[in-house]
């Protein structure tokens, strides 16, 4: 599943730009030529060290925010706020017992990604492939214990699979 971007400033959905700083940038150049313009080997970019200063909208480069004010830094947090944002319209990742927005009316995960662990409501996700990984290796959930699922909706006591 992928979040969406709407810019505040914009009000249209765009794409996310992330500013670094101190970065060092290697790149092959494949040719030069006789008047000095490069032509590089295309995906040949790397880069090392640096920080993330922020992520802003593509089009207008205003910053992502967090509740406070302060520059969202790191792509969970930039995730979380994704998330939390109503243009995206999750379904809330608590499922079953009164910690559900919805109470017990909420349906339990009933089916499990065998690739990636990700386990989901297969009628109102899908069903036909992983909404986290789209795999389509999927398998039935036989155990019907209450249980609360992790901000990316995966079981907290299982280790996630690449």
């Amino acid at each position: 599943m992928h979040l969406k971007f709407i810019c505040p400033k914009c009000q249209v959905e765009r794409r996310l730009a992330e500013r670094s700083n101190d970065v060092t940038i290697v790149t092959s150049i494949q040719t030069v030529s006789n008047v000095g313009e490069l032509d590089y080997v295309p995906s040949s970019t790397l880069t090392f060290g640096g920080y993330i200063e922020c992520y802003e909208c593509d089009l207008c480069s205003e910053t992502v925010v967090d509740e406070d004010g302060d520059p969202i830094t790191n792509s969970e947090a930039l995730a979380e706020w994704l998330r939390r944002q109503p243009y995206n319209d999750l379904p809330p990742v608590v499922y079953g017992g009164s910690a559900s927005p919805e109470g017990d009316n909420q349906p339990q995960p009933d089916t499990e990604c065998q690739s990636c662990g990700h386990q989901f409501v297969a009628e109102r996700d899908g069903g036909e492939a992983c909404p986290a990984c789209e795999s389509s290796d999927l398998g039935a959930i036989s155990d019907r214990e209450e249980i609360t699922l992790d901000a990316e909706g995966f079981h907290p006591s299982k280790e996630r699979r690449k």
